[in-house]
């Protein structure tokens, strides 16, 4: 995948509202104006990749416990020179979750956004305040399926209600994100 390719399949997205199609626009300039956007070793923002994952009646989402975070959350990842976030989606939910039957219910970019990553220590280092240029995509597991934890990501994994999971959330500025892709699924927004 080239980028280029990367920003065709962001300029078909569907924006949710006026924000996201800012974010949007955002993300595309980085793209076009940063050659290591999709490396850590940008310390002001890079691309990372999610993956929102619903079960097969689309009333739960699998959500990890993220020892940075220390909260429930997406399962996701820095793409590391990778343009293809799909592909980036795909691995992380593999690796922290152990799913295998995952079923991606869209080629489409479900959703973006760019959201603010505190000072903290990872691996023993500090890392500084930057953003994460992040794009999600829709995939469907059996909630049947036995999960895997990735221990060195997180504590836990999962399956909330898509109407009951917020209490469980401590980085509250979170919500808003995740309502907006519980939203856009529940609208249908991922089928184009």
């Amino acid at each position: 995948m080239e980028k280029t390719d990367l920003i065709t399949e962001l300029n078909k997205m569907v924006c949710y509202d006026d924000l996201e199609e800012l974010s949007k626009s955002d993300i595309i300039k980085a793209i076009n104006n940063y050659q290591d956007i999709f490396e850590r070793s940008n310390p002001f923002m890079h691309i990372t990749s999610s993956a929102w994952i619903v079960n097969q009646s689309f009333t739960k989402i699998l959500l990890a416990y993220h020892k940075i975070y220390q909260s429930f959350s997406w399962i996701g990842g820095h793409n590391d020179g990778e343009i293809d976030c799909l592909k980036v989606a795909e691995r992380e939910v593999k690796e922290e979750s152990g799913l295998t039957n995952l079923m991606l219910m869209s080629n489409d970019i479900l959703a973006v956004d760019i959201l603010p990553v505190d000072i903290h220590i990872k691996n023993q280092k500090t890392i500084d305040t930057h953003l994460h240029l992040n794009i999600t995509y829709l995939f469907q597991a059996d909630e049947k399926e036995k999960l895997i934890v990735c221990q060195k990501e997180n504590e836990a994994l999962q399956w909330f209600g898509i109407e009951g999971y917020q209490n469980h959330i401590e980085e509250k500025r979170m919500i808003a994100v995740y309502e907006k892709l519980n939203n856009k699924v529940k609208e249908n927004l991922w089928q184009y």
